[in-house]
């Protein structure tokens, strides 16, 4: 998934730079709404964002992992 604070860069790439987006298009795993996300993954066939792509726009795009981290959240408990 990649954090919302990174969507809008990563929808930029391409209108700044056409040449680096194979096909004029590349689906990304935003996490606005997880409640309804997460059934939607279940589904088949599954929704299949393309991380990789996304980080080779954006080197620095937050993965869930990375925006935990760099937000300094840690579990109830």
């Amino acid at each position: 998934m990649v954090a919302v604070q990174d969507v809008g860069t990563a929808a930029a790439a391409p209108v700044q730079q056409p040449g680096r987006v194979p096909g004029s298009a590349i689906e990304l795993a935003g996490d606005e709404d997880m409640t309804r996300m997460f059934p939607w993954f279940a589904e088949t066939p599954a929704y299949q964002g393309d991380l990789a792509a996304g980080r080779a726009l954006v080197p620095d795009l937050n993965d869930l992992p990375g925006w935990l981290q760099r937000t300094g959240w840690t579990p109830a408990g």
